[in-house]
């Protein structure tokens, strides 16, 4: 097996374990016991068990992430890119059993301020794909000109509130239809035209 087979088997595995017990009642022991190694063993990949949240996380994250972005990359019209990234970001994520029970548990892995440090790359990767669609769409004429960094940092501060009040506070199918609305108004403005 490939380094990257098994760095994806081990993120997979403790994704399975870090939802099951959660990150404090989670041991190395579990993590090495699911995958089938030791647990010296995992030292070859991780420092420690944080670092391996961590990095599970972030595998997790990512995956869900780039299913978002080859769904926008699916649709040729820029509004259509805009709410396939705002829908899919949401229901993809309500998919993912695993990373929403990790959510569950651990409602900090989406920070309420973009200047956290914690998953970075997760966060500018977001951000990117959200200043891509603004400014296509502003060179299109198809949306109002607008702060690009500005807009896309309150995107996605809303974007992050609605997954912390869905996925940790609320039921997400009840807050998906005001998450829905939301997009609506963003794209369709307060003021009757």
């Amino acid at each position: 097996m490939k380094k990257k087979e098994k760095l994806e088997l081990l993120y997979c595995k403790s994704l399975e374990v870090f939802a099951r017990y959660g990150y404090k009642k989670t041991t190395l022991d579990d993590i090495a016991g699911e995958i089938g190694i030791t647990k010296p063993g995992l030292y070859k990949y991780v420092k420690d068990k944080m670092d391996l949240y961590e990095k599970t996380l972030s595998f997790a994250l990512l995956r869900w992430q780039d299913r978002v972005v080859n769904a926008v990359n699916r649709e040729d019209d820029i509004v259509r890119k805009f709410i396939v990234m705002s829908q899919k970001g949401y229901d993809y994520l309500m998919e993912d059993e695993l990373l929403t029970e990790i959510l569950r548990k651990d409602p900090t892995i989406f920070p309420f301020s973009t200047n956290i440090i914690r998953f970075k790359e997760v966060n500018q990767r977001s951000l990117n794909l959200i200043k891509y669609i603004l400014e296509e769409g502003i060179k299109q004429r198809k949306f109002s000109k607008v702060d690009i960094q500005r807009t896309s940092v309150l995107l996605y501060s809303i974007y992050r509130t609605f997954i912390v009040e869905a996925y940790v506070i609320s039921d997400a199918k009840q807050i998906k239809k005001i998450y829905t609305d939301g997009i609506n108004l963003i794209l369709n403005g307060l003021i009757e035209r």
